[in-house]
């Protein structure tokens, strides 16, 4: 196979990829007043509606997903077929939002929550809890004071990104990664610990991950391997706790992301209103278990059926692939090359014309513990 043939199928899946952006699709468009049936009448579990995704759009991608033809030699093209499978899982998908199928497909693409994961970190989860209060303690912070916080990180590393203000998200935080925007929710609130886990979390990790993913000669690089999500995730969790000086390191990931873990995990055989109880009665406190609730049911109409959104999951089970990695390996610098995973570290290398990577973290060396 030319180079000429892999740039070209590196740009068809480029193209189909960023056309299958899936936060507004997911985000219920009743999310505020179904919150507040919630928290008002008992025992409620929220009807949620949303913004289909245009079927014909994502027919004719599969369409012309399904005729790409990619060779098996040489052996480096294995990471354009994975790809190529991802995006077909993706589409079939969003094709089923909202329907009983949903759950299913989205363990097809994302997998489901290791169970003896889960159970490692539940041991933590006073000591975690307790380190969670310490931080809500302190004063909280409003979107304008984050922006400004993330500008001077962009600035640190001289990355072109802009930081904006917006009331269509319904994450605090979101990277539009085709126009290099960091999204901030207007009316979102930050506790002051947060500001710096945060930017490392986002800048220091997945956007220098992007712009050194840019320097190379495949899109892949920059839009993501097989596995890049759950090694992003876990670089993230992970530069977190480095912020944070998290005092049980390496064992156990933020709040936040094992009460995700947890949703994901509860929310498969169980309802809405019984996974936020289950959160609740854990001690993370009605911010959190809604939030994570929220995230673990999306894209289901019903959330009084059992099922769940289980990609919330690759943030708790990275953390650990990499802390695994890390004790074996203990060099890091390659998943620093763009946006790369773990599982396609032995492929990277013989990519012709790879370039190391351009920038690596300012806390590089505190993630090797």
């Amino acid at each position: 196979m030319s180079n000429k043939e892999i740039f070209l199928i590196d740009k068809i899946l480029a193209r189909i990829s960023r056309g299958l952006s899936w936060p507004s699709f997911l985000r219920p468009t009743n999310l505020l007043v179904e919150r507040k049936k919630f928290f008002t009448k008992r025992f409620y579990n929220p009807q949620f509606r949303y913004n289909l995704p245009p079927l014909d759009s994502l027919r004719k991608k599969r369409k012309l997903l399904s005729k790409l033809s990619i060779p098996s030699s040489p052996p480096y093209t294995v990471l354009w077929r994975e790809k190529k499978e991802e995006l077909l899982k993706k589409i079939l998908l969003l094709e089923n939002l909202g329907t009983k199928n949903f759950t299913r497909l989205s363990i097809n693409l994302f997998g489901a929550p290791q169970k003896r994961l889960l159970y490692k970190a539940k041991k933590f989860l006073p000591k975690i809890l307790t380190q969670e209060k310490s931080i809500v303690k302190k004063k909280i912070v409003f979107a304008e004071e984050m922006k400004k916080y993330f500008e001077q990180h962009l600035r640190k590393y001289q990355f072109p990104w802009i930081v904006k203000l917006t009331d269509n998200i319904s994450a605090r935080i979101l990277l539009l990664r085709s126009k290099k925007i960091i999204y901030i929710r207007k009316d979102a609130q930050f506790y002051k610990g947060e500001l710096k886990r945060l930017a490392y979390h986002e800048i220091a990790i997945h956007i220098l991950r992007l712009e050194n993913g840019d320097r190379q000669p495949y899109q892949i690089l920059r839009l993501g391997t097989k596995t890049s999500l759950a090694t992003g995730e876990g670089l993230a969790l992970i530069a977190e706790l480095i912020a944070s000086k998290n005092k049980v390191l390496p064992l156990s990931p933020p709040a936040r992301f094992l009460a995700r873990a947890l949703a994901v995990d509860y929310a498969l055989k169980h309802s809405f209103y019984q996974t936020f109880s289950f959160l609740e009665n854990l001690g993370f406190g009605s911010y959190l278990s809604w939030e994570a609730t929220v995230r673990a049911k999306r894209g289901i109409t019903d959330t009084s059926k059992p099922g769940s959104f289980t990609k919330d999951h690759l943030y708790f089970t990275g953390m650990y692939e990499v802390l695994e990695y890390i004790k074996t390996k203990r060099d890091i610098k390659p998943l620093f090359i763009g946006n790369i995973g773990i599982g396609e570290i032995k492929k990277i290398p013989t990519l012709p014309r790879i370039k190391p990577p351009r920038q690596l973290p300012s806390f590089y060396k505190k993630i090797i513990f």
